[in-house]
C-alpha cells in the first residue's frame, strides 16, 4: 500500500513503540508512588494510539480505493469518525473530570502515539 508520500507504514511497529513508551512512562509513576498519574498518562495513550490506529486505517482504505471516481460522500466514514472521536473525547472528558490535578499527565500520554511516530521515522522504518 501506498501513499502520497510513499509506502505507508506497517502497524506493528508503532503500536508496540508507544504501547512501550506508554507503559515505560506509566511504570515509572506508578514506582514513584504517582498512581494517579500513571492512570492518567495510561489513559490518554490508549485514546492516542487508537486514535492512530484508526487514522492508518483511514489512510489505507484511502489509498486503496480509486478517489478519482466521484462516489459521493461516505456516511459509514462520517458515522465512524464521528463516534470514534466522540468517545475518545468521552473518555479524555472523563480522565479530566476525575483526575483534574493530572492533566499534565494526560497530555503527555496523548503525546505518546506522536514520539512513537517519531521513534519509527527515526528507526527508518
Amino acid at each position: 500500500m501506498t501513499g502520497a508520500d510513499g509506502p505507508l507504514p506497517e502497524r506493528g511497529p508503532f503500536v508496540r513503540r508507544a504501547a512501550l513508551l506508554g507503559l515505560i512512562l506509566a511504570s515509572a509513576l506508578g514506582a514513584a508512588g504517582r498512581f494517579r498519574a500513571a492512570v492518567a498518562l495510561t489513559l490518554g495513550a490508549s485514546v492516542a494510539i487508537v486514535g492512530a490506529l484508526w487514522l492508518t486505517g483511514l489512510a489505507r482504505r484511502f489509498g486503496a480505493s480509486d478517489l478519482s471516481a466521484a462516489s459521493g460522500f461516505n456516511w459509514k466514514i462520517a458515522a465512524t469518525g464521528l463516534f470514534r472521536y466522540g468517545f475518545a473525547g468521552l473518555v479524555l472528558y472523563g480522565a479530566v473530570r476525575a483526575f483534574p490535578e493530572e492533566i499534565p499527565w494526560l497530555l503527555l500520554g496523548t503525546s505518546v502515539a506522536v514520539a512513537a511516530a517519531a521513534w519509527q521515522g527515526l528507526a527508518g522504518r
